[in-house]
């Protein structure tokens, strides 16, 4: 028991810093809470701030252990240390705060392949150095000043139960927080209630410890790759297994009349969710009226596929050609160098942007595309204050900005742009959960219309099921009519390329069949084509670099790397005529799921042949 006495008997001058920490966690609850009254209920608050206080405990009982050791040798310099490191730590603090107010963005540090470095220079790159200066003022100002009044104007020298009744709260705080951790979602049932800096903390901690360390895998099987590409002359086969000399080809010319010696604007329209079926009548309704029509005036490829899944990056094959395997590219702890529609265009002078309703980080979209040098992210971070309304809040939950606000956001980001050609990409997320569109009401109003007219029991009973995906095509359908109506009074239309294509198809929605949930549009619209075009030979995400690059350099003169590292074709290349497709596809759980190659198909360890459209039979020749 002497013992005991011994260790804690610094434990009351402990107690002004433990209240410090207690007061800027609440201060800092109220600050985020003020900012977002709608966001969640003071109730969240009030237990987002209960559970810091637990975990705080945990942490402050720990770091007594130093501090005992340090006060033993000399005070004043227990407590200048204990005040330097809480300062500190509420500096810190203060700017993951502000970049979730900025932004409404938890850093994840697995989000960026467990790069501390990384996942703090977004935090930095997110908020501006004024708010971080004064914030970090404040958090000063206010703890020297709180350190001059409890530790040496008000003395915490009470009585000495009142240090006993905190040490057993701290000690019991220990059961409370890996009961409440571990069995319940106590500290995480909103993103009110999560605890910013100390969810870095310990997403940080977990890849410190390898619990999800990132790997850098050496590429396995080049050389059985190489053979079955039937590309030619490897450069360095051994070192950079992908790159090849290949001169992109020019397939899209004789569809495309070119009216201006200019080159032209791009718009890579890429819908997450959107699948090719979509685009027509679906158990005889059209929920996609407009871009059912859109595609009679487009090159239209109807046996178009994406290799990955939800929740994966479609970005690398389809700007870059880039293969997958065990995960995305993107995923990787190093992103090899690599061509990309990007890099090429930028180097040729184009301005090059992505535009996204959500957060960029998301699926490693922003280290992606900032490896290639984009000249513009705009993400939801980055809307103006009349979309602040359309934030979505279901359950807690900050997901993003419809696709209406996204357009809009586009059209107004880009309406000075004009000294030099733009490739922009916008990628909408509208048509998948949880549904973010304008106007509910009247869409529900119409929905309820069409499944009203319908006769067939079973069919409305999957219509009302499935209401909120059938829904949200309707919306995504009427913002991609109003984007079209408002980008025809630009300058520059008729001088501009629309590529419009899907991520992946809802899985709730699309056909179960191996390769229909791969099956995705891929049209290309522009007031430069005189009429349609469908191409039924196979493509996928991977020819678009090739066959975009190509055009590009035939029509206006746009260098282009004599090297590729694409694994793709050209979108109008036949397997008869030319290579044989190639396809490796990416589960939603990053697991590669299946193969195409020419007109096998490999899935689940079954052997389909391919057949008319994207009909499959199982092959009983093995070899």
């Amino acid at each position: 028991m002497k013992i005991f006495n011994t260790f804690f008997k610094a434990f009351p001058s402990y107690l002004g810093f433990i209240f410090i920490h207690y007061f800027f966690l609440l201060a800092f609850r109220i600050w985020e809470w003020m900012y977002f009254p709608q966001v969640g209920s003071f109730r969240d608050a009030g237990l987002g701030w209960a559970g810091d206080l637990l975990i705080i405990n945990m942490v402050l009982l720990i770091v007594y252990l130093p501090y005992r050791a340090l006060w033993a040798w000399k005070k004043v310099a227990a407590y200048a240390t204990m005040m330097m490191l809480t300062v500190l730590f509420y500096t810190f603090y203060a700017a993951i705060e502000l970049n979730f107010i900025s932004h409404l963005q938890i850093i994840d540090v697995r989000a960026f392949n467990c790069s501390c470095t990384e996942s703090f220079s977004a935090i930095l790159s997110n908020v501006s150095t004024t708010s971080l200066l004064l914030a970090g003022a404040v958090v000063v100002v206010m703890g020297i000043l709180l350190y001059y009044l409890l530790i040496h104007r008000f003395p915490l020298k009470g009585p000495k139960w009142i240090s006993q009744i905190m040490l057993v709260l701290m000690l019991l705080s220990f059961p409370a927080v890996f009961e409440l951790g571990l069995t319940t979602d106590f500290f995480s049932s909103s993103d009110q209630r999560i605890n910013k800096s100390i969810f870095f903390a310990r997403t940080s901690l977990g890849c410190s410890l390898g619990f999800y360390s990132p790997k850098d895998e050496e590429p396995r099987g080049t050389a059985l790759f190489q053979e079955v590409s039937q590309k030619q002359q490897f450069i360095l086969p051994t070192e950079y297994p992908l790159l090849h000399k290949q001169q992109p080809q020019d397939c899209l010319s004789q569809y495309i009349t070119k009216n201006s010696s200019t080159a032209p604007d791009i718009v890579l329209l890429v819908a997450e969710g959107l699948g090719d079926e979509f685009l027509f009548p679906m158990h005889e309704i059209s929920f996609m009226p407009f871009l059912s029509q859109l595609r009679k005036k487009s090159l239209y490829w109807s046996r178009h596929l994406s290799p990955v899944g939800e929740g994966t990056s479609p970005f690398p094959s389809l700007l870059s050609g880039l293969p997958l395997g065990q995960k995305q590219l993107s995923d990787l702890a190093r992103i090899p160098y690599h061509f990309s529609l990007i890099n090429v265009l930028n180097n040729n002078n184009y301005h090059t942007s992505f535009y996204y309703g959500q957060w960029a980080w998301k699926e490693s979209n922003e280290k992606f595309l900032n490896q290639n040098h984009i000249d513009i992210i705009s993400d939801a971070g980055n809307f103006g204050l009349q979309h602040q309304s359309n934030l979505i809040v279901e359950q807690n939950y900050k997901w993003g900005y419809n696709d209406r606000d996204l357009f809009s956001e586009y059209l107004s980001q880009t309406d000075t742009l004009t000294s030099r050609p733009r490739f922009d990409i916008i990628y909408t997320s509208s048509a998948r959960f949880p549904f973010a569109m304008a106007d509910k009401a009247s869409y529900e109003t119409a929905f309820t219309a069409i499944v009203d007219q319908v006769e067939d029991n079973d069919l409305k009973a999957y219509l009302t099921q499935h209401g909120g995906y059938f829904r949200s095509l309707m919306f995504s359908n009427d913002a991609l009519e109003y984007f079209f109506n408002q980008y025809k009074s630009k300058s520059n239309y008729n001088n501009t390329i629309f590529i419009i294509t899907g991520s992946y198809p809802i899985r709730q929605l699309a056909t179960p069949h191996p390769l229909k949930k791969h099956h995705v549009p891929m049209m290309i619209f522009s007031p430069m084509i005189s009429k349609g075009v469908v191409f039924e030979n196979i493509s996928s995400h991977y020819d678009l670099y090739g066959t975009l690059l190509g055009f590009l350099s035939a029509q206006y003169d746009i260098k282009v790397p004599q090297h590729s590292t694409s694994i793709g074709n050209t979108l109008c290349s036949s397997s008869h005529s030319g290579p044989k497709a190639l396809i490796p596809f990416l589960s939603s759980e990053d697991t590669l799921q299946g193969l195409l190659y020419d007109n096998v198909f490999l899935s689940d360890n079954t052997l389909y042949g391919l057949n008319e459209g994207l009909k499959i039979t199982p092959l009983k020749n093995e070899k």
